[in-house]
């Protein structure tokens, strides 16, 4: 059963489920300190945040990166829902007093720069195992790690079952027996999920004309 949550805001719910960033920097260490917790989208986030987040990434943002940010058609309806569902583990790092560094400067290429994401908190919680729910399911959220209601807790889990990771981009189905409408290919066991047409495809076959960023 997944117990605990997290709140983010719209842009690093995004950010955290197309795989662009897997840590998250906090001032609160989360009890439990490791585990599987659902993430939860900002109820704020709006499309003037999304617009000024996109312009933000097409700048600092690698090209293969920035070509994985959805359009907004496709996450407006993330705010104050539950969208993904993770692992997490808890460390703690360097304090600095609190004070944001989000970029970290390459020593040997000054005018070089990558996203660190600490925001000066001293606790850092790693993400893995990370997956996007098909259909985000309404909740309110909370600051740190918080506690599902038992009746959120099962639709959380019954909605993971049904959407687990395999490998980046690649997401399992439920449905056996299917068959993946780009290369037709069709197996009789558990299934994946195609991203591009979002049909079944068998899960010891990787739709060879997947295409990543189509998502």
């Amino acid at each position: 059963m997944i117990t605990s949550a997290f709140t983010c805001t719209g842009p690093y719910a995004i950010l955290i489920l197309v795989g662009i960033k897997r840590t998250e920097n906090r001032s609160v260490w989360p009890l439990p300190s490791e585990g599987r917790a659902a993430i939860s989208c900002s109820k704020s986030f709006c499309k003037e945040e999304y617009g000024q987040f996109v312009a933000w990434a097409s700048v600092h943002l690698p090209p293969e990166d920035f070509e994985k940010i959805p359009a907004w058609r496709d996450v407006k309806d993330w705010p104050g829902k539950i969208v993904g569902v993770c692992d997490y583990k808890a460390r703690t790092g360097q304090a600095r007093l609190y004070q944001s560094e989000l970029f970290a400067t390459d020593e040997c290429d000054p005018s070089h720069q990558t996203i660190q994401w600490d925001e000066g908190y001293p606790y850092w919680w790693d993400l893995s195992n990370v997956v996007r729910l098909r259909r985000p399911i309404p909740c309110r959220g909370n600051v740190g790690m918080w506690q599902l209601p038992p009746d959120l807790a099962i639709m959380v889990a019954r909605a993971w079952q049904n959407t687990q990771p395999v490998k980046d981009g690649i997401r399992i189905a439920s449905r056996n027996g299917a068959h993946c409408g780009n290369c037709r290919k069709r197996m009789n066991v558990g299934t994946w999920r195609c991203p591009i047409y979002g049909v079944d495809v068998d899960n010891v076959h990787i739709c060879e004309k997947y295409t990543p960023g189509l998502m």
